[in-house]
């Protein structure tokens, strides 16, 4: 990583292709209610395995800020 700025870019640019996926995931559930569990699950799966491997990282770099602002961001939205 160059530096925060590309930090930052990169980020950003998953989020946007996040943010895409999410739409697509509405739109999809509305064309097809049976899909609904599945794509909700797929969205819960990759979830919990973000959740898993930032805890699991913060660990293995003795550095738990990230993952403490993390949590707390998707449980309190701040």
């Amino acid at each position: 990583m160059e530096d925060c700025k590309q930090l930052k870019h990169d980020v950003d640019k998953c989020f946007h292709n996040l943010k895409e996926q999410i739409d697509h995931s509405f739109i999809l559930m509305k064309e097809q209610p049976e899909k609904k569990e599945e794509v909700v699950n797929t969205w819960k799966k990759h979830i919990i395995q973000f959740i898993t491997y930032t805890f699991n990282a913060s660990e293995k770099y003795d550095n738990r800020d990230v993952f403490k602002a993390i949590t707390k961001a998707l449980m309190f939205g701040k």
